[in-house]
């Protein structure tokens, strides 16, 4: 708890990390455009949809780690809560287009996450080291500046200074 308040991401990663020796991952819960997105994923992805979580938090965050990249779809609401999460533990993100009312801030991008567009491009960025590091390093930044707790609190901050 001390590593996550403190935005010591070295710790956390070192803590709950695997070798990545998987492409793409995602446990979510079932939504119908999840189960329609999914249905033509190939085998590389490791993707389930389940409709009762029976994966606990201390087992999903090893899990995730195996993976190059993880895939954020939006729930019933445009929001999830994965890029966070997965920009904490150094996963790269991978992501549909966030609608342009989606105000995370900043918002999900190429710079920061694999913007999917076919099956095929994302394996290639995946697999591309250079593109993978840029992506997670933006990601890692914007998750310390401001997408974790304290990131949050520093602009809120800033709105009222």
């Amino acid at each position: 708890f001390g590593a996550f308040i403190a935005n010591d991401l070295e710790k956390i990663r070192e803590f709950y990390g695997k070798p990545r020796t998987e492409t793409l991952g995602m446990k979510a819960c079932v939504h119908h455009h999840r189960r329609t997105f999914c249905d033509t994923a190939p085998a590389w992805a490791d993707l389930e949809l389940y409709s009762v979580q029976w994966m606990t938090p201390k087992d999903h965050l090893p899990w995730m780690t195996r993976f190059r990249g993880g895939l954020c779809l939006p729930g019933t609401t445009p929001k999830t809560n994965l890029p966070s999460l997965l920009a904490l533990l150094g996963t790269a993100i991978v992501s549909p287009p966030f609608p342009e009312n989606y105000r995370d801030t900043p918002p999900i991008s190429e710079m920061n996450a694999i913007i999917f567009e076919s099956w095929e491009q994302v394996q290639a960025e995946l697999q591309d080291d250079v593109r993978l590091k840029e992506v997670v390093e933006q990601a890692t930044s914007d998750y310390v500046n401001c997408w974790s707790p304290r990131g949050q609190a520093g602009l809120i901050a800033e709105r009222f200074s």
